[in-house]
């Protein structure tokens, strides 16, 4: 597939990275609310953050997905704000 691990997409930098959904919320941001997709490749997490987004069909605990996109840190936790997505 040519993914990154997760532990490695340094921030600010635009990856591609593979996993399994591990949680899917909707957390409100601004007035409006965001869904968050937390995949996880085994060894660390990314959360995906889909903004102004409630649902993204396909999406769902368990299934396997690739996100693309640039990577912010948030303390510990990384994030990709509205990644393209794959479906596996």
């Amino acid at each position: 597939l040519g993914t990154t691990p997760i532990e490695e997409a340094a921030p600010r930098k635009a990856v591609k990275v593979a996993g399994e959904v591990r949680s899917v919320r909707i957390v409100p941001r601004a007035g409006a609310d965001a869904l968050e997709v937390m995949l996880n490749d085994g060894r660390s997490s990314v959360t995906g953050v889909f903004l102004g987004r409630r649902r993204v069909g396909g999406i769902s605990p368990g299934r396997k997905l690739v996100f693309e996109g640039v990577v912010v840190a948030r303390g510990k936790e990384r994030q990709i704000y509205n990644p393209v997505y794959t479906l596996l």
